[in-house]
């Protein structure tokens, strides 16, 4: 499956930023460097598996300023927080694309974002710590963007909570899976069309990162 496919899948548990970064040029030229972290562009899929779990990909993730020093230089603090906000969505993602569960199939998260789809992923101890560690991403990518909405924060933060009950053993019901909220889009909506400008990218939302950052950072 391609970035194009999954990205858009994700789009309902992610929202829109209203502003765009303003990137100078020896700041787009740092960020060319790991460019290959958020893009699978020319990759197969074991291939970008392992260059986004290398350690030049670790430390962009960890540290996405402080190996971009122009960027943490001319970008100004709002600015920063959405960069680390799209950081942590693109690592999210990145998480759900190179983990697969133990049938060696898609962990369902990755494609939907639908209360079955959380029912399938604690059918796998794989998929469901890798879904744990994108949905915590998520979350802290949410708290540094306000221009996500209240809903959609809740929505992910009420996925993330029936996850971390999965990995402790509880067995899913009704009950529980009542807990997760509903989000503004629904979770089976379907972009049909991305345009590559900058600005319309930023306005579909941050769930088109990855296929896009050629076009919004570079």
């Amino acid at each position: 499956m391609k970035f194009s496919t999954v990205l858009l899948s994700l789009l309902a548990v992610t929202s829109s930023l209203s502003v765009r970064i303003r990137y100078d040029k020896k700041c787009r030229f740092e960020m060319d460097n790991y460019r290959e972290c958020t893009s699978n562009e020319g990759a197969s899929f074991e291939e970008f598996k392992i260059t986004f779990n290398s350690e030049k990909c670790k430390k962009f993730f960890e540290k996405p300023l402080e190996v971009l020093p122009s960027c943490n230089e001319t970008l100004s603090d709002l600015e920063k927080n959405y960069h680390i906000s799209n950081i942590k969505a693109s690592q999210a993602t990145g998480i759900l694309y190179t983990v697969k569960d133990e049938k060696n199939q898609e962990c369902p998260l990755l494609k939907s974002s639908s209360i079955e789809s959380v029912k399938q992923t604690c059918n796998s101890k794989l998929c469901t710590k890798a879904s744990v560690e994108a949905y915590t991403l998520l979350c802290e990518s949410d708290k540094l963007d306000n221009t996500i909405s209240e809903e959609n924060a809740k929505f992910k933060e009420s996925i993330l909570n029936v996850l971390k009950q999965c990995q402790t053993g509880v067995k899913l019901d009704d009950n529980i899976l009542a807990n997760i909220t509903q989000a503004d889009t629904p979770a089976n909506d379907v972009v049909s069309e991305q345009k590559s400008d900058a600005e319309s990218i930023k306005k579909i939302g941050i769930s088109a990162l990855l296929i896009s950052l050629s076009a919004l950072f570079f």
